[in-house]
């Protein structure tokens, strides 16, 4: 992930955002070639996934799981650039997929295009509003935006619902450090290493 930190006096707290965590998307399996494809990026042959895939959109320019894919395997490579373009390419062929806009928006994200991001993150959410991995990648968007009081929102919604998540303790800890809440941050940080002793990656220095 990306590393987000805020230093905002002691105890200082080094934490790291959930982001760039691409999610598949199901998709019309019946053409013999995209099959070939899908199976061969699975097994992690993406040169070769990626030349069928475009293969498939010299035929079919506008063939939407030929573009999500393509784009997923140039985000894995960091082709950070091309993997949007595919991605935004696929948003005009299917605008109600809510897997495209979060990984278009976690692109975005990488790309420090915070604000088209955040569009992004909110196109997910307006169609799954339970999308928990969208709605904590905006959060962290905000945080790069130094808007800590909306960031922070959306970590309280998240762990609303899903109250045990680790990383996301340790996103709101970055949003109360940057909003001075330092007591609140540290017993933020403090239930994240609850939740995963071993994963969480709340440090204090």
């Amino acid at each position: 992930g990306e590393l987000l930190d805020e230093h905002g006096g002691q105890p200082q707290l080094l934490l790291i955002g959930w982001v760039e965590q691409l999610l598949p998307i199901a998709m019309d399996t019946s053409d013999a070639l995209l099959q070939q494809a899908w199976r061969l990026q699975q097994a992690g042959q993406h040169v070769d996934a990626a030349r069928l895939y475009g293969e498939i959109l010299r035929g079919s320019p506008r063939n939407f799981d030929a573009l999500f894919q393509l784009g997923n395997i140039y985000f894995a490579s960091r082709h950070l650039t091309d993997a949007e373009r595919l991605y935004a390419q696929a948003a005009q062929v299917n605008s109600q997929s809510a897997e495209l806009f979060y990984n278009r928006g976690c692109a975005l994200q990488s790309l420090a295009r915070h604000e088209e991001a955040l569009a992004a993150f909110a196109h997910a959410l307006a169609i799954r509003p339970d999308f928990t991995e969208a709605r904590n990648n905006r959060g962290v968007t905000l945080l790069a935006l130094k808007r800590h009081k909306e960031a922070l929102a959306c970590f309280d919604r998240v762990l609303a619902d899903k109250p045990s998540l680790a990383t996301v303790h340790n996103n709101r800890a970055t949003a109360l450090l940057g909003l001075l809440r330092r007591d609140e941050a540290l017993a933020a940080a403090d239930r994240a290493l609850r939740e995963n002793p071993q994963d969480a990656h709340a440090l204090y220095n």
